[in-house]
């Protein structure tokens, strides 16, 4: 595999890294060029990270979705009530949220999604136990919402795990109701979890039967996330505190 070319195309196209990629290549670009090592993939996507920082983001893990290449960054700041989370999408969107729960419920929060100096979606949302109240870009109200809910964007999925936490000891599946703000929509998804030693295996089933599959750790991180029939993989960045958790439970897993 000629790793550092394609890394150095998949840095230009898809995170738009302004800064030289030299150090990351190796001296020829021939066929027998190497992956980059875990420490120049760790050093160039924590710098394009700090690069694209406009506005404070979460200071916690960071994890990057790879779809043969690079395409998203996250960096998730988790506390017992409360998730910060950010995905970078190279230079062409930046997505924030900062979300509140209580008994795994969300109760409020807000979400920005900028594309350089422009506004993409931005919106603020309360609750109660029966409704949920948007403002923004959006602005609707949603009442009785029996079902277990939560809100989250397509790549900011840690904002669903207090929901599906909270859940634990009900029999499954679960029926869960997805919020998805950029999109202004709905999802809904069959849920059903697995233990793995210490870790969690959640599958999730969309409407139209595709299956996604979230490795949670024993301290409620989602270590990695695979696509059902796409060559997907969301996984902590190299190096990183999550990284060694990932590398010690990614052999127990069952085959998917």
């Amino acid at each position: 595999m000629r790793g550092g070319i394609i890394l150095e195309s998949i840095l230009h196209r898809s995170l738009g890294l302004a800064l030289s990629l030299a150090t990351l290549l190796p001296p020829t670009m021939g066929v027998s060029a190497q992956a980059p090592s875990p420490e120049r993939i760790h050093e160039v996507l924590s710098t394009f990270v700090r690069s694209a920082a406009t506005r404070p983001l979460p200071s916690g893990d960071t994890l990057v979705s790879w779809y043969k290449q690079p395409i998203l960054l996250h960096l998730v700041e988790r506390t017992p009530d409360h998730i910060a989370e950010a995905m970078i999408r190279g230079e062409a969107y930046l997505g924030t949220a900062s979300v509140t729960y209580r008994a795994g419920r969300p109760v409020s929060g807000a979400v920005l999604w900028t594309s350089g100096d422009s506004v993409a979606a931005q919106v603020r949302f309360t609750t109660t136990p029966s409704t949920l109240t948007l403002e923004g870009t959006t602005n609707a109200q949603f009442a009785s919402l029996a079902a277990p809910w939560g809100i989250a964007d397509y790549g900011m999925e840690d904002l669903l795990l207090p929901t599906l936490q909270a859940l634990a000891g009900v029999p499954q599946p679960w029926t869960v109701l997805v919020y998805r703000p950029f999109a202004a929509k709905w999802d809904t998804l069959t849920v059903t979890t697995a233990p793995v030693s210490d870790a969690s295996l959640i599958t999730l089933t969309s409407r139209d039967g595709r299956r996604d599959w979230w490795l949670l750790s024993a301290e409620g991180a989602l270590v990695q996330m695979l696509r059902e029939g796409q060559d997907f993989e969301r996984r902590p960045l190299e190096l990183t505190p999550l990284w060694a958790v990932y590398q010690r439970l990614l052999p127990l897993v069952p085959p998917r």
